[in-house]
């Protein structure tokens, strides 16, 4: 009797392992949980399509309910501040947008002189020297368009670089002297760090360049402020 029931409990210890043993859907589900978990689905056309409709709501839906990578978020920035869409801008600076993305959207900014955008971008941490394919920072953008509202934004930015310059040479004062934006220059002036005797590549001042190009009133102002200097 003893004997029988020993076998009978063997069996079934043996029995469960082998029940054990031939169960690899788990395994699967298991394997299936790891890849969803480390490969997350990029939903970046989702935001980009969301960008297109009327509303910031289904933006932020996107940013908060979605894994979307730099790349679609940079891109949708980008996409946003072309079409001047200031609720969805701000929406997107909110959610972590790599460096290089927010400074190509405040050069764009600047190109086209949405004074209320850049504004926008400048509340978030973005390199305001942050140059374009031709080493242009804002600063020399908007002196080039004659802005000098967005002018004074930036100068307003303590880490700005008001002598910073492009591949040509060219300061954002160099910049004013040669088209001969006299209101431009005075504005330079007002910054502390402000240097005039910085030379472009082709070794002319701006003292140099207002001479060349007959700016009288300029080149007065250059040659005063030298002096106080």
């Amino acid at each position: 009797m003893t004997k029988n029931i020993v076998k009978y409990f063997l069996c079934i210890v043996l029995l469960s392992n082998i029940a054990v043993m031939s169960m690899p859907e788990k395994k699967v589900c298991k394997k299936k949980v790891i890849l969803s978990l480390t490969k997350r689905e990029d939903r970046g056309s989702e935001l980009i399509r969301a960008i297109k409709k009327e509303n910031k709501e289904d933006v932020v839906h996107c940013l908060k309910q979605y894994y979307i990578s730099e790349k679609y978020k940079g891109e949708a920035l980008i996409l946003v501040v072309k079409k001047r869409y200031k609720e969805k801008a701000e929406a997107l600076l909110e959610h972590d947008i790599a460096d290089n993305y927010k400074g190509t959207a405040l050069i764009l900014a600047v190109k086209k002189g949405y004074a209320n955008i850049v504004t926008l971008i400048l509340n978030y941490d973005v390199d305001v020297n942050f140059p374009d394919k031709d080493g242009k920072t804002a600063l020399i953008i908007a002196a080039k368009k004659g802005n000098q509202v967005i002018a004074k934004l930036l100068l307003d930015q303590l880490q700005i670089d008001v002598n910073a310059q492009r591949n040509s040479g060219n300061t954002a004062l160099l910049q004013a002297v040669s088209n001969g934006d006299e209101a431009m220059v005075k504005l330079l002036f007002g910054h502390p760090r402000i240097d005039i005797t910085i030379k472009g590549k082709d070794r002319v001042s701006a003292i140099e360049a207002a001479q060349r190009y007959g700016f009288k009133s300029i080149e007065k102002l250059l040659q005063e402020f030298s002096q106080k200097k």
